[in-house]
C-alpha cells in the first residue's frame, strides 16, 4: 500500500518528460568530382586524414576494391572497416615478407589452410594465423594507410596485425602500394569461431602532399629557428639531437650519464660497506 502511494507521489511531482525527435545531420556529403581527372586531383592541397566522405570516394575510384562489394556499414567516421576472406592459414610463426610476397613466404612457414566458408573455422588459442582479406588496395602515390585493431576485436584478446607484399613493418601500407592485405590473428585466451566478412581491424588513410625534410635541411632550419631547449632556456645544440622521419629527439647528455654512473657506484660502494660490516660482525659472534 504505501509502495503504491510513493509510486503515485513520484509520478505526481515527477510528470513524463515529452519525447523529442533529434533529426540526424548527414556527416558525409557529397564531393564533386566532375572536371577532374583523378582522384589524386581532388587531394591535391590537402594533407591529413581521410574522413569518411573521402573514403567512401576512394572506393568509388578503386583506390579500395574488393570481389564482395564494400558496404557503407563498413565506411566508418574516419576510418574502413577491413572483412575476412573465405581461407585462412595455420602457421608456424609470425613474420614479415621484407623483399618477397606473402604467398611466396607462405610456402615456407605454412602447416595447413582451411576454408571458411561453408561453416567457418575455429581459431585455436595461442595459435599464429593468417588470413588474406577482402579488400585489395590501389594507392596513388602520395596516399599512405595505418591499420590497427578494433576495440572489439581487444576485448576478444585476440592479437590481430596487417601486412602487405614487401612489407618492412606491421600495419602499414606504403604509399603507392597496390595488391592484397593479409590480417595475422593470435587467440590469447580462448578458441575463437570466424568467418567470411567478419571485421577485426579498420584502415585509415592519409594523404601527404610534401616530402620529409633531410638531415641537411633540418640542422639548416633548426639553426635558424630552434625549437628544442634545455630547462635553463638555453637552445639545445643540434649535434646532440637526433631526429627520425622529421621529428626531433634529445638526445641523453653525456653529464647526466655521468652523474648516473655516480650514483650507481655510490650505491654499490654502501652495499659493499654494509656486507663488510656484517660478516666482521658474523666473525666477532663466532
Amino acid at each position: 500500500m504505501w509502495f503504491s502511494f510513493l509510486i503515485s507521489s513520484a509520478q505526481h511531482c515527477f510528470p513524463p518528460l515529452p519525447l523529442i525527435e533529434m533529426e540526424v545531420e548527414k556527416i558525409n556529403p557529397v564531393i564533386d568530382i566532375s572536371g577532374k581527372d583523378s582522384f589524386s586531383q581532388v587531394l591535391k592541397d590537402k594533407a591529413g586524414y581521410l574522413p569518411c566522405q573521402y573514403i567512401e570516394l576512394a572506393c568509388q575510384n578503386g583506390l579500395i576494391r574488393a570481389d564482395l562489394p564494400i558496404t557503407e556499414s563498413q565506411i566508418q567516421p574516419a576510418s574502413l572497416d577491413l572483412r575476412l576472406g573465405p581461407k585462412a592459414y595455420r602457421i608456424q610463426c609470425s613474420f614479415l615478407p621484407e623483399n618477397e610476397t606473402v604467398e611466396r613466404k607462405l610456402k615456407d612457414i605454412k602447416l595447413y589452410e582451411f576454408d571458411l566458408e561453408e561453416h567457418g573455422g575455429i581459431l585455436e588459442k595461442g595459435a599464429i594465423y593468417l588470413i588474406p582479406l577482402m579488400e585489395e588496395i590501389n594507392f596513388p602515390p602520395t596516399v599512405y594507410g595505418l591499420a590497427n585493431p578494433k576495440s572489439s576485436t581487444g576485448r576478444l584478446d585476440m592479437f590481430t596485425r596487417v601486412i602487405v607484399d614487401h612489407g618492412h613493418r606491421f600495419d602499414e601500407i606504403p604509399k603507392g602500394y597496390k595488391g592484397k592485405l593479409y590480417l595475422e590473428i593470435i587467440p590469447r585466451s580462448f578458441p575463437v569461431k570466424v568467418s567470411p566478412g567478419l571485421k577485426l581491424n579498420q584502415l585509415r588513410l592519409c594523404n601527404v602532399h610534401s616530402s620529409t625534410l633531410g638531415k641537411n635541411t633540418l640542422e639548416t632550419n633548426y639553426k635558424d629557428y630552434p625549437i628544442l631547449f634545455n630547462r635553463d632556456g638555453g637552445e639545445i645544440p643540434f649535434k646532440k639531437i637526433k631526429f627520425d622521419m622529421g621529428v626531433f629527439m634529445y638526445c641523453f647528455c653525456f653529464s647526466c650519464f655521468y652523474v648516473l654512473c655516480l650514483v650507481c657506484f655510490m650505491v654499490l660502494l654502501c652495499f659493499s660497506c654494509l656486507f663488510s660490516l656484517c660478516m666482521c660482525m658474523l666473525f666477532c659472534v663466532v
